[in-house]
């Protein structure tokens, strides 16, 4: 007995099994409504659609998130508006956790320091001053790659995302045919399709159960100003499965038939209009992978015997073994990210017979890659080291002065 007459609350005992649903009620209904419900009761109230939206935004922040953070942090640079928007837009449609403002000062502060890290080392005399100045040069390309890099990621998300719209809608029309339910058919593809689309659509039904929006029809409104840019095909047919709800039966399923062949045929159409294109990208490559290198064979005897006070023999090293290589990779990869993908990626990561990303089976027992590589590549590169260890001249010899005479 209380002081005030009331009888003193007695603490409940968390409950470890809830199997039975009348025992579940009554230890809910033994709480206050000031009391905070113990971990053992928020277990088991969180829905399903809630679990995977929390499963995957709890994910770590990816590399580029960290230093744009980081250099925000140093030094802020808040771009101007039209510079802005686009920004905004990529990094909203990939869902970074940073602003155009961190984007923006991440590029100012590569620029600053490939600058101030150039100008170091020609001042202490580590290295000659071309070769600082086109490293302070280097600076702007890759500011230029980490301001593009939302943008950039935007391409890739929609590639991944593009090899399951044809999945997704075609799961929406068998949910509209059986009962013509919005949330019941996004729910559905949700399900059955995997990727950064089952994402989106994950967390799209969250945000209706939380009252974002007021129904399923507004989601997917907002859902198609969202890809009306990356994919139009995708953006209408989900238009018309959403006007499919306030049509007759008859009408419905003509419609619902229309949106499937409107994404059928929008791929379709996507993907002969890629290999059309693919004409200019293909000859430049072949430009810079084969001509340009057979070519420099030729011309580099001419550059050593009239240009030996001016190009070196490391220039032609750092040219074609190093610059080179990297810029056709990168074009190839930049050609690559506008391919539309046409069929549906099978996610195997999960196959027992299939060791993880990184490693391989000896035995029965996963291995990491990377050091029985490193071993065996040691075995083959020891003898050499070695020997040019203990012969460092013969590295250097052969790159002195040329003249005509040395030719012959």
């Amino acid at each position: 007995m209380g002081f005030f007459g009331g009888k003193k609350k007695k603490k409940k005992e968390p409950v470890e099994d809830f199997d039975d649903k009348q025992k579940y009620v009554d230890y809910i209904k033994s709480y206050n409504e000031v009391d905070i419900l113990p971990k053992e009761i928020e277990k088991h109230i969180y829905s399903r659609e809630y679990k995977m939206y929390r499963k995957n935004d709890d994910v770590k922040l990816s590399w580029y998130e960290q230093i744009a953070k980081m250099s925000s942090s140093i030094l802020k640079v808040k771009p101007d508006k039209n510079t802005a928007e686009p920004i905004d837009k990529a990094l909203d449609f990939i869902g970074y956790k940073i602003n155009s403002t961190d984007v923006f000062s991440l590029m100012i502060a590569a620029i600053l320091f490939f600058i101030i890290f150039g100008v170091m080392l020609i001042i202490t005399g580590l290295i000659p001053p071309l070769p600082g100045l086109i490293l302070s040069v280097m600076g702007l390309g890759v500011g230029y790659y980490l301001l593009k890099f939302p943008e950039n990621q935007v391409k890739v998300l929609r590639i991944q995302a593009s090899s399951q719209v044809v999945l997704c809608i075609l799961y929406m029309v068998v949910s509209m045919r059986v009962s013509p339910n919005l949330e019941n058919a996004m729910r559905f593809a949700a399900s059955n399709i995997t990727g950064a689309l089952a994402w989106d659509l994950r967390r799209m039904l969250w945000d209706i159960q939380m009252g974002k929006y007021v129904s399923a029809a507004d989601a997917i409104s907002d859902y198609i100003a969202k890809w009306k840019a990356e994919n139009e095909e995708f953006a209408e047919a989900l238009r018309l499965i959403k006007d499919s709800t306030t049509q007759v039966s008859s009408r419905a399923k003509e419609i619902l038939d229309e949106a499937l062949n409107t994404v059928l045929e929008g791929t379709k159409t996507r993907m002969k209009h890629y290999a059309q294109d693919l004409n200019m990208p293909v000859m430049i490559i072949h430009m810079m992978g084969i001509v340009l290198p057979v070519m420099g064979t030729i011309m580099a005897p001419l550059a050593a015997v009239f240009l030996s006070d001016v190009v070196r023999p490391e220039h032609f090293i750092i040219g074609y073994d190093i610059i080179l290589p990297i810029v056709i990779i990168w074009f190839i990869n930049d050609t690559l990210k506008k391919r539309p993908v046409t069929i549906s990626q099978v996610d195997t990561s999960k196959h027992p017979s299939i060791p993880p990303k990184g490693t391989m089976f000896i035995g029965k027992k996963p291995f990491p890659v990377l050091p029985i590589a490193l071993c065996i590549a040691g075995a083959f590169l020891i003898l050499p080291i070695l020997f040019f260890i203990q012969n460092p001249e013969t590295l250097l010899s052969g790159m002195g002065e040329h003249t005509m005479l040395s030719l012959g």
